[in-house]
């Protein structure tokens, strides 16, 4: 029995489910009128306070089906998740995607015929602001939906054991939903036609870890994938006879359920599995070669009027005519784990427009190549673009490519410049390509390949040795370390390194695969790339609750916060500033620093409560002073993605889509939100809160968000049935000058609008802090005592170590953020260059018992007698009975 496939429209619809606003050159002492407390009811209040359990509802798709569309044609999508109170549009990041609403939860997204190939991000848009990204994806196929299997109160539908029609030049969508599912397909193919099955479930979120078998019509197995291009896969046969052939899909560990979903395509059409060279200059026309399938199938016509790609129409670029294309051959000599493939290669010339590319392509990105530039390639008859990384150097071709040369031994080290990109390739499982480079002594040399990060089943290691080779110098693995949050986790496979030429001379570069395996297989190409110590950067927005599938959503009158990720290139420690340009009225985003170093920044967004919009995309720019001139970025999306190994995954997005919900319970607001430190000083925050409710407001507990990583951070608490605090942070004395952006988030119990009560977490308006070279660092004598009784005295040794040449006064002060309860002391002036002294300080009968909190020294240093400069350091004291 065979089973016809649905239209990819059913009849009837499924139901729902600025500049930095600097203060006065001194920082003041602020005068806080939050409640004082004792030290020992304070640490039992920050026990109590509510730790985050839950937040505000955010949307989030569970559910969205088919999660794709024939360009030229429409798809009638079904949504389904939680918190999707309200449903009202889909938002696509392709303005050309028409969206129109159908039912509760159903919608019609229509693609246009001239749309590239590609993936596309989709938001559902709802009462509590935008959900998080799913991909959408637009191909050349016609598009069909899996028949359910029999439901018995339905009528025969199909069987487990029965073979759904499948013909080629289609995609079916489908599930397995249940543990065990099998689908099975069946098409007809002629003899010499190469045939790709290709499964997408990880590249769109799905929880599916595929599994495609191919058999022929007496059921012998031909081929078997369980993963190729992002853990899906894809087999590529060259058919040995007329006749029927049947396709399996499974799970790998035969899970199943509504979130494994998939996108089976069966065809004769071109694929693209890689393309040389690896890396395209801008502003120039390049000869490349694409390697694939179906290649020899299209002709100089049908590749004519090729534009490259971007997020929306009208990008331009040079169009491909007949003589830019040659005719495709297949290539000989494939191994014998790859020989069914049939591989083929074409010729075409490609132009990469000069200045900056556009950050977002039709593909899916990882987080680790949110730092690369790619420019995409639609190439027809295709279902997804061809990818190639940018550069703005001269580039190389690994002469171990050329049939008559080779570059395999230290001894054929081939010759290379700095700065220099190479396009190479390693078929070999044991293959190494050797480079020889001439440096100078002190010369500073950067070394980045790209492998993994250019989707190349690659594990590459990068050696640097002496001219004979015989003695190793510098051993290069995975980048391990992230630079971003715990959803969008930037760490890769490919090596990258520092080096200090020791002496003037010629150096090799040796580089190899560390999972070659016996076999052949020409899909392992690099990109080696050697520059000069140079400052570059790219920058990229996360909301905060990625990790949870959900959107950047603000509440009317609140704020929500994103994580800033700055990927710098070795060197660069120079500030990135964050603008937002052209924000609709009632929104407001502050400028964020991230100072010298630093890698990651809170953006703050608030909402006034008469904002009357329920999506709008954020248009945000990086800007950096380097080598005296300004550099400027557009700034990225991120988010999470859905992970099929242990670990998290995120990916990038084509815009950075901000939603607004409903009116906020709570709004948290900061004095000072700019002000100048010296190092060694520490910030006062005093923090108010905005209660919707505010017939019994609970207690709150204070801490920071966005903090340089040395610098400690604090926790504090607002005392059940107030609204006003504060916090305190120690800078210290090793912090780079420069400017640094930061929060307070506060957590508490909110009563929502209807009634339901909830732990959320609630950030501030940033805080701008530029911390300059300190004049004087205070510091306390280790042999000060801890402890203090009630009514005893005690004596504070401490010094001002004078530095940058400062030679007045400096008054010293013992005070403690919010008010000092229980103590005192009387204040010492340092004059004539004194750099040492004592305070004594006297604790009352009454004073209250436990750990003082932020208790500290606070000083003046003067300048002719006028007040200029402030630093203090913490004091660790304990009053005892």
């Amino acid at each position: 029995m065979t089973v016809s496939l649905m239209p990819l429209i059913p009849e009837s619809p499924a139901p729902a489910s600025q500049a930095l606003p600097w203060a006065a050159p001194r920082v003041r002492l602020l005068s806080l009128s939050g409640v004082l407390l004792p030290a020992a009811g304070l640490m039992l209040l920050l026990a109590s306070s509510r730790s985050v359990s839950a937040e505000l509802p955010s949307p989030v798709i569970g559910d969205i089906f088919p999660l794709g569309v024939q360009a030229g044609t429409s798809a009638l999508v079904t949504v389904s998740g939680t918190h999707l109170d309200g449903l009202s549009t889909l938002h696509v990041s392709e303005a050309r995607i028409q969206v129109e609403k159908t039912g509760d939860a159903t919608f019609r997204l229509t693609a246009p015929a001239d749309l590239p190939a590609g993936f596309y991000d989709i938001c559902a848009v709802g009462n509590y602001g935008v959900s998080g990204p799913r991909l959408f994806h637009v191909s050349r196929k016609r598009e069909f939906i899996e028949p359910a299997p029999s439901d018995p109160s339905a009528g025969p539908a199909r069987t487990p054991s029965a073979p759904t029609d499948l013909p080629l030049g289609t995609i079916v969508n489908g599930r397995i939903a249940a543990a065990g599912e099998i689908d099975r397909f069946r098409f007809e193919g002629q003899a010499g036609e190469t045939v790709v099955v290709e499964c997408w479930a990880n590249r769109i979120d799905s929880q599916l870890r595929a599994v495609l078998e191919l058999f022929d019509s007496d059921d012998r197995r031909l081929a078997v994938s369980r993963g190729e291009s992002q853990l899906d896969p894809c087999i590529h046969l060259r058919l040995p006879t007329d006749g029927a052939y049947g396709v399996k899909l499974t799970d790998l560990t035969y899970t199943g359920s509504q979130q494994h979903f998939y996108r089976l395509a069966v065809g004769t059409g071109p694929r693209v599995e890689f393309a040389l060279p690896t890396v395209l200059r801008r502003g120039t026309t390049n000869r490349v070669t694409l390697f694939g399938h179906n290649l020899a199938r299209l002709q100089p016509s049908d590749i004519g009027n090729v534009e490259p790609v971007g997020v929306s129409a009208g990008l331009g670029g040079p169009r491909l005519n007949d003589e830019d294309v040659d005719s495709a051959h297949v290539v000989t000599g494939a191994s014998p784990a790859i020989a069914h493939r049939a591989i083929e290669s074409l010729e075409i010339n490609v132009t990469v427009p000069a200045g900056q590319p556009v950050s977002a392509v039709p593909a899916r990105l990882s987080a680790a190549q949110a730092a690369l530039d790619f420019f995409a390639y639609d190439l027809p008859g295709a279902d997804e673009p061809v990818l190639f990384s940018v550069t703005d150097v001269s580039i190389a071709v690994d002469e171990g490519l050329d049939d008559a040369g080779g570059n395999h031994s230290p001894q054929q080290a081939q010759k290379i410049g700095i700065p220099c990109e190479v396009s190479g390739q390693l078929i070999s499982g044991d293959e190494q390509d050797w480079y020889a480079f001439e440096a100078g002594r002190g010369e500073v040399v950067w070394f980045n390949v790209f492998g993994e990060r250019l989707g190349s089943p690659v594990d590459l290691e990068l050696l640097l040795l002496d001219d004979s080779g015989d003695r190793e110098i510098l051993r290069m693995n995975d980048e391990l370390d992230n630079v971003g949050p715990a959803s969008f986790p930037t760490a890769h496979l490919d090596p990258q390194g520092r080096w200090v030429a020791p002496a003037e001379g010629r150096y090799l570069l040796m580089l190899r695969n560390l999972s070659g395996g016996l076999h052949d297989d020409p899909r392992r190409v690099y990109r080696l790339s050697l520059r000069r110590e140079e400052q570059d950067f790219q920058v990229a927005v996360v909301p905060r609750r990625a990790g949870e599938h959900t959107g950047l959503n603000v509440w009317r009158g609140g704020r929500a916060m994103a994580d800033v990720v700055a990927f710098r290139s070795p060197g660069m420690a120079a500030p990135i500033r964050i603008t937002v340009d052209d924000l609709p009225p009632g929104i407001e985003c502050p400028d964020v620093w991230l100072g010298p170093h630093i890698v990651r920044a809170p953006l703050v967004v608030t909402a006034q409560e008469e904002v009357p919009l329920e999506a709008v995309a954020l248009r945000l720019t990086a800007r950096a002073e380097l080598s005296g001139e300004e550099r400027v970025r557009a700034v990225r999306g991120g988010t999470a993605a859905v992970s099929l190994s242990p670990l998290p995954a995120g990916r990038v997005t084509p815009e950075i889509l901000l939603g607004i919900g409903p009116v906020a319970p709570l709004t948290v607001s900061v004095e000072p939100q700019a002000a100048k430190v010296p190092q060694g000083g520490f910030v006062e925050v005093q923090v108010s809160l905005s209660r919707s409710d505010n017939s019994h407001p609970p207690s709150v507990e204070l801490t920071a968000v966005g903090l340089p990583a040395n610098v400690p951070n604090e926790l504090s608490a607002i005392p059940e049935g107030h609204n006003d605090g504060w916090i305190s942070f120690d800078l210290p004395a090793s912090l780079p000058p420069g400017p640094y952006t930061f929060a307070v988030q506060a957590a508490t119990e909110v009563l929502l609008a209807g009634g339901e009560k909830t732990n959320v977490t609630a950030v501030s308006s940033p805080i701008t802090i530029e911390v300059y070279a300190a004049p004087f660092l205070l510091s306390v004598d280790l042999h000060t005592p801890k402890k203090i009784a009630r009514g005893e005295i005690i004596q504070l040794n401490y010094r001002a170590d004078r530095k940058n040449g400062f030679i007045g006064k400096i008054h010293t002060e013992l005070r403690a953020t919010g008010g000092l309860t229980g103590l005192r002391g009387r204040g010492v002036t340092f004059v004539n260059g004194t750099a040492s002294g004592t305070i004594q300080i006297i604790a009352s009968d009454d004073a209250p018992l436990g750990p003082v909190k932020f208790l500290h020294l606070d000083a003046v240093g003067t300048v002719e007698d006028e007040p200029i400069y402030r630093s203090g350091c913490f004091v660790d004291l304990e009053i005892t009975p």
